[in-house]
């Protein structure tokens, strides 16, 4: 008898683990196709016509916002410095100044390294998480060994997840091996402009996550 109620307690627990997961990932997916404000509008919406007596709007958006809070498309963002492994990396002595921006529609990374073009897609995980993935960028050959090490220093671990910390008017991405510091990109720093993906993009070396 106890172990049939073990068994019971035992698939009850984990039908609720496997329903919470499922419902997470479909809140992503509704805000990876649909958009962080489009979320909040149907959940006020559902809200004002199953709650009404119970619940607040304002409640159940805070209950079920899984959206992102920090808006990355607000500046392009220069890439001040980042830390791999340890080791700092400062954007000096560079043949531009390595930048990035946030396409927050098409959920796409483009920028510059100091020497070449980059580009990523990107997805929300949480409401301060990001993965990048599929990073890539142009081949050209760089004119100083200080843009080529920047570079590939900085694009070696640019795919996984970053926490994304705001200070003030800067950012934070930060993962176990690599932490990028991002500035707002002053108008007179703006030597390049944002760049696409380029016609025949080259993926980094790094593997991607699907």
């Amino acid at each position: 008898m106890q172990s049939i109620d073990f068994l019971l307690k035992f698939l009850f627990y984990n039908f609720i683990s496997i329903s919470l997961w499922v419902y997470h990932q479909i809140i992503i997916l509704i805000i990876h196709f649909l958009g962080a404000s489009m979320l909040r509008k149907i959940l006020l919406f559902i809200s004002s016509l199953v709650f009404p007596l119970v619940f607040s709007g304002c409640f159940v958006l805070n209950l079920f916002d899984f959206g992102p809070n920090i808006d990355l498309g607000k500046n392009q963002w220069k890439i001040a410095s980042f830390t791999l492994t340890g080791e700092s990396y400062e954007s000096k002595n560079l043949e531009q100044t390595p930048f990035m921006r946030f396409d927050t529609k098409e959920f796409k990374v483009y920028g510059n390294t100091g020497c070449n073009a980059f580009f990523a897609n990107y997805l929300w995980i949480t409401d301060k998480v990001i993965e990048m993935r599929n990073s890539g960028m142009t081949r050209k050959m760089c004119a100083s060994e200080d843009s080529m090490r920047f570079e590939q220093k900085l694009m070696e671990e640019f795919d996984g997840e970053f926490e994304v910390i705001e200070d003030g008017a800067n950012l934070t991405l930060k993962k176990e091996t690599l932490i990028i510091n991002l500035v707002p990109l002053n108008p007179s720093e703006e030597d390049t402009k944002p760049q696409e993906a380029p016609s025949t993009p080259q993926n980094n070396a790094s593997t991607p996550k699907n």
